[in-house]
């Protein structure tokens, strides 16, 4: 990602570019988070420059005059050895990422109202989803408050069937065909360690998440809200809901050229009769938080019904 900030003080005006940096390919073999700063107007002292290291701070300061720039990079692998790029070489990758990511949002099918709103939004779920595997987070970060200063803090870095259902649906109607292939491919891996079993999410490697939450210590939490929360609870709740929307994303996957192979369809039909078990027996399960109550209604079998019949519904799977 790339975020350009413009920051005025009353010694002048500076522009701070921030990028997540690209490789020539793609993806760089190591994390490189560059901040580069542009003075336009005076003279800026700015917090950037010659890097000091206090615990888990990084910090710096420089005084630039209009029209220099400097630089702040981070560069960091996991066990093992480290490559130091140059400063010209870091810039460079800057100017490229930033091309890279005009390059995709001109490839969004989208020529509707609000286009530069449903670019942003656009660009959010693509920072979501994970380059590895093609799961969609559902946050960035841990215990953002539903409300500030209130308790309602939870941990939604996980990828969750739900909002991963969603998230594909937007990505398919913008023709990221890319991304919809790659989401509905985690989706379906995730769930097949357990099936027909269902959970509402799992880890953004497709493991399952263990229904505990822990608060941590010591932590300010967003804005002074507490608590700050690891892990989520509702990873052992039964969703109903979660199986239509793990359909429901299967069913744009192939409205958009999408073909499945047989075992994912053996798959999807074992689930689909699970639910169909729980429907004849009347199953009620309690209600799950913000997802709301997942009992069987009567009107909520006849939706499903509706939604789901039909001569066409599914393409016939490629043996």
């Amino acid at each position: 990602m790339v975020l350009e900030t413009t920051y005025t003080t009353q010694e002048g005006t500076a522009c701070v570019t921030a990028a997540l940096g690209f490789g020539a390919l793609g993806q760089l073999p190591w994390t490189e988070l560059a901040h580069v700063v542009t003075v336009v107007l005076a003279v800026v002292t700015d917090h950037m420059g010659e890097a000091t290291c206090d615990g888990r701070t990084v910090r710096g300061e420089a005084t630039l005059e209009a029209g220099h720039t400097g630089l702040l990079a981070l560069v960091a692998v996991g066990a093992a050895h480290l490559h130091v790029p140059r400063p010209e070489e870091i810039v460079s990758r800057v100017d490229h990422t930033i091309t890279a990511w005009r390059q995709w949002t001109r490839s969004l099918a989208y020529d509707g109202p609000w286009r530069n709103t449903v670019v942003r939004s656009a660009l959010t779920l693509k920072a979501l989803t994970s380059r590895a595997t093609g799961a969609i987070a559902g946050a960035a970060t841990t215990s953002l408050p539903e409300k500030i200063g209130e308790s309602r803090n939870f941990d939604y870095r996980f990828a969750w069937i739900r909002d991963g259902s969603y998230a594909l649906d937007a990505m398919s109607r913008l023709g990221l065909s890319e991304e919809l292939h790659a989401g509905v491919t985690w989706l379906l891996d995730a769930v097949s360690h357990e099936a027909p079993a269902l959970r509402p999410q799992y880890a953004l490697s497709g493991a399952p998440v263990p229904d505990t939450m822990e608060q941590v210590p010591g932590v300010p939490g967003y804005r002074h809200s507490l608590p700050v929360n690891v892990g989520n609870a509702a990873a052992g709740q039964t969703q109903l809901g979660s199986y239509g929307d793990l359909f429901d994303a299967v069913w744009h996957y192939c409205q958009r050229r999408g073909h499945l192979d047989q075992a994912t369809g053996t798959l999807l039909s074992g689930m689909t009769d699970r639910v169909c078990d729980m429907l004849l027996r009347g199953h009620p399960t309690p209600a799950s938080g913000n997802s709301g109550s997942d009992v069987i209604t009567p009107a909520r079998r006849s939706a499903a019904g509706r939604r789901w019949t039909g001569p066409s519904a599914w393409p016939t799977p490629v043996s």
